[in-house]
């Protein structure tokens, strides 16, 4: 579990985010900065409807989420527990927007890093 909630999505999230954020139509703005803010926006409604404990509390930003050529975000920025929930979140949308096979693939695999975590939440 450590791997993935200290390893993995700590990689995954920031990269699928960093896509989301590139490109209009995901999320509502003009710029990137724009469609990030939105994206946060929609992130914490997500966190209060679902009753999630654990949130994320830095704004998605590209000086915390995408330093250098691989997007990653640190413990400082979001710690494992909520990047767990938030892979929930992330692999929502990513399955609301598979319009090309790029798109497919991600949500693909983000489906299939939620299954995985869930089945170690089952398995105590």
């Amino acid at each position: 579990m450590h791997t993935h909630d200290l390893g993995l999505n700590q990689h995954l999230i920031p990269s699928a985010l960093k896509e989301l954020t590139e490109v209009e139509g995901v999320f509502v703005g003009s710029t990137k900065k724009a469609r990030d803010q939105d994206a946060y926006a929609k992130y914490s409604r997500w966190v209060y409807s679902n009753r999630v404990k654990n949130k994320v509390a830095k704004q998605i930003t590209a000086t915390v989420w995408a330093k250098g050529k691989y997007p990653r975000v640190t413990q400082n920025a979001a710690k494992a527990s909520a990047m767990r929930s938030m892979m929930y979140w992330v692999e929502h949308v990513c399955s609301q927007h598979t319009g090309n096979d790029h798109d497919a693939l991600r949500a693909a695999v983000l489906k299939s890093f939620v299954n995985v975590d869930r089945v170690c939440r089952r398995s105590g």
